[in-house]
């Protein structure tokens, strides 16, 4: 199975976070939203600046609301990207072969999970799979993150070119 490796979260200040970022929610695992809006509003007089944020699930795709503090402390995730050759799949499993596309030399195959990555694009995967010629190959090329596989695209290449 794939893992994430690399060091991808930081920390920032609620006040900072922009529209796009990936907000990291640690609650049973990790939950993982995809910031929409931001609007920021002190409370009164006394009162410290509060920060709104709304944006969406990106694994359950429900929206999501939260309040924090301007000045704390919350964690983005900067998701690592790879492009990957689809060598076979396993629907029965919900499995994926793939080795990582690299230059100059063989890798291992490796696994991708069907249930860390949004079901419209499993289903995707496995139809142009199913789909492609003998001497085509299947490119999908994700985001990861510990737990979660974005997939940012998905290519056939005829006959390999």
């Amino acid at each position: 199975m794939v893992e994430v490796t690399e060091s991808i979260f930081s920390k920032i200040s609620a006040g900072d976070l922009k529209k796009g970022n990936i907000l990291v929610l640690r609650e049973n695992g990790y939950t993982y939203v995809k910031v929409g809006d931001i609007s920021k509003c002190k409370t009164g007089k006394h009162g410290s600046a509060k920060a709104l944020i709304s944006g969406t699930n990106i694994k359950t795709t429900k929206g999501y609301e939260g309040t924090f503090s301007v000045s704390a402390g919350v964690e983005i995730a900067k998701p690592v990207k790879t492009m990957w050759i689809v060598m076979d799949i396993d629907e029965d499993d919900d499995c994926i072969y793939v080795e990582p596309n690299v230059k100059g030399g063989s890798a291992e195959m490796d696994t991708l999970q069907g249930n860390q990555i949004n079901r419209d694009d499993v289903e995707k995967i496995y139809r142009e799979y199913r789909e492609m010629g003998s001497g085509d190959q299947l490119l999908i090329y994700t985001l990861m993150c510990p737990e979660l596989i974005l997939i940012d695209d998905i290519r056939v290449v005829k006959d390999g070119k």
